[in-house]
């Protein structure tokens, strides 16, 4: 009969032991909720929703815009030193465009649809001043040889 005293007490630390295991597995699946409550609501959401979007690399430049403006929708793309380099867009009016530009923001290569339904490719040397526009249109010649200048593309041209 010695050993009920002492089974007791040992039953009674046990029970003890297993309040305070409880209580620290309340309190870990607390912290669990909260810190994943703080994950989702912190607002560093990857996905947004908005009219424009705007990338920036870790020195807070400018690399990239997509969304929505005055000039249409389209995705710009800018080079290190802030230079746009790409611009893919549709303006107003549905008329779909591509332009690439040169380290100087010249513009090289366009490709869009003129009047909104002609495809028109516009490919431009700036050095030797020379470009070529191809245009498939019934009865005269696809490509034409002109003097380098602004191409007439209705792609957007975004400033960050």
């Amino acid at each position: 009969m010695a050993d009920v005293p002492e089974t007791t007490a040992r039953l009674a630390l046990l029970e003890q032991r297993l309040g305070r295991l409880r209580m620290l597995v309340w309190l870990a699946v607390l912290v669990a909720g909260a810190s994943l409550a703080w994950g989702l609501f912190e607002g560093n959401d990857p996905i947004s929703e908005g009219q424009l979007w705007v990338a920036k690399d870790p020195e807070g430049r400018v690399r990239g815009m997509f969304g929505v403006t005055n000039d249409g929708i389209g995705l710009t793309m800018y080079d290190s030193t802030g230079q746009m380099r790409l611009d893919v867009g549709i303006a107003p009016g549905g008329v779909p465009g591509i332009l690439l530009l040169s380290k100087q923001g010249e513009p090289v290569a366009a490709l869009n649809l003129v009047e909104g339904l002609v495809p028109t490719l516009r490919l431009t040397n700036v050095a030797e001043r020379a470009r070529i526009e191809i245009v498939p249109r019934a009865g005269q010649p696809p490509v034409v040889l002109k003097e380098p200048g602004q191409p007439d593309t209705l792609v957007a041209r975004r400033t960050p």
